[in-house]
């Protein structure tokens, strides 16, 4: 009956250090927690097969076993942690590679589209690339927050974009747009970004008369 008991103790002690700890947000708290109930559990039956093993065998054979499933408990738990870190480290490359893409194709869009619409003007009166841009794109700058954010065609408050585009500059021979990440961090943390944050992934783009100028500035 003792036996018993222990064992359906250590199988709710381990439980409860299982699913209390899954509240702290940290994802191996319950597993760490679960493992360290289990370890002790362990420990007490080697005390046990110690004080009653009837020969030497018994407790030679019994220990051995129990240092096996540890060792191989220890060195699975140890695997997947790391295993669990780099597949974090390849799905926030990924997701940079995504953000990349969708930062480049809805900064450039507008810009390239008012390159060709300055290029294929005809006439004397020919309007400054500025006005162009503007007028093709000027009811998507909206000053929010002291500064002039640039909203994407398909931006909307049910899909909202990776990024927050600014409008940086506009003059008579440039437009620059800024392209910034609300989530994925850039190579320098402390980078000070347009919007006042530090070290998260940001784009720019400047349209000149001559083309469009694309660069990574974190």
């Amino acid at each position: 009956m003792k036996r018993i008991g222990w064992i359906l103790g250590g199988m709710i002690l381990a439980a409860i250090a299982f699913f209390i700890p899954e509240r702290s947000g940290y994802i191996w708290a319950p597993v760490i927690s679960a493992v360290g109930i289990a370890g002790l559990f362990l420990l007490g039956l080697v005390v046990y097969i110690i004080r009653n093993g009837k020969s030497q065998f018994d407790r030679v054979f019994g220990i051995g076993i129990i240092v096996l499933l540890a060792g191989a408990t220890i060195y699975s738990g140890v695997f997947n942690y790391q295993k669990a870190g780099w597949q974090l480290d390849l799905l926030m490359d990924i997701r940079a590679t995504i953000e990349k893409g969708i930062s480049q194709a809805q900064s450039t869009e507008p810009l390239l589209l008012s390159l060709e619409a300055y290029h294929n003007q005809d006439g004397s009166n020919r309007k400054a690339i500025e006005a162009v841009f503007l007028e093709r794109n000027g009811e998507k700058i909206r000053t929010i927050n002291g500064f002039n954010r640039f909203i994407p065609h398909d931006e909307t408050e049910e899909h909202d974009s990776p990024y927050l585009y600014y409008a940086e500059a506009v003059s008579s021979d440039s437009v620059v747009l800024v392209a910034q990440s609300m989530r994925i961090p850039g190579r320098d943390p402390g980078f000070p970004n347009y919007n006042g944050a530090n070290g998260y992934m940001q784009f720019k783009a400047t349209l000149t008369e001559g083309g469009l100028n694309y660069e990574r500035q974190n």
